[in-house]
């Protein structure tokens, strides 16, 4: 709809400006924008709505996930609804509870580390790298497994999904749908930005990653 409705009218370029999906953020807000503007019918908006629901339409909005590594989110505003819902923890504070200095900061690990501290669970300060959260988590007496859990880490074997070929990743589980889960994690854009993942259930509940339950 942003599409065709860009240009707006003669003399007001922004005149379907609310309809604009960097305005309106989901289709609810555009097609009421839609009503009495684009279009004169004031039961518009709730017909294609109707016609929105019945059919799944909103499917065809959602990106797809790259099996392969997944869909990479900066912010957490643009985190897709069906898994934003599901959402149950706080965002992370930005607290540095690694006062050995055992993981550097802004690393996959230091976020890993301080995302469960802050959440009253704990790990091993010496946990190695990111691929190998899991083999040494089973070492230390850890809970580990292949099934993706909401508050459980995930480690990523050397190469998966993107990671370092040499160091693989770690990761925080922040919600599980059937097709996928929603993980936090650092080190993807730089500095101490946290960030977020869609990752498919495919390479999920795969042998490339361990899932660990912190302590």
């Amino acid at each position: 709809m942003s599409n065709c409705c860009g240009g707006g009218i003669s003399g007001n370029a922004g005149y379907y400006q609310k309809t604009w999906r960097s305005t309106a953020k989901n289709y609810l807000r555009t097609t009421h924008a839609l009503t009495g503007t684009y279009a004169t019918d004031t039961s518009y908006g709730k017909k294609l709505n109707s016609i929105i629901a019945v059919y799944n339409l909103t499917q065809y909005d959602r990106p797809k996930v790259d099996q392969s590594s997944g869909i990479f989110i900066k912010g957490k505003e643009e985190i897709p609804s069906e898994y934003r819902t599901l959402m149950r923890y706080p965002d992370y504070n930005g607290v540095n509870y690694n006062t050995s200095g055992s993981y550097p900061a802004g690393q996959c690990t230091w976020y890993a580390f301080n995302r469960v501290k802050q959440l009253g669970k704990s790990v091993d300060d010496f946990m190695g790298n990111g691929g190998e959260w899991g083999t040494k988590g089973k070492a230390l007496g850890y809970e580990v497994g292949r099934e993706p859990k909401v508050g459980w880490l995930i480690s990523f074997t050397p190469g998966t999904a993107g990671s370092d070929p040499r160091y693989g990743h770690v990761a925080f589980v922040e919600a599980v749908r059937p097709e996928g889960i929603l993980i936090s994690e650092g080190n993807v854009y730089g500095g101490n930005i946290i960030s977020y993942r869609v990752i498919d259930a495919s390479l999920a509940k795969s042998n490339l990653v361990t899932y660990i339950k912190a302590k």
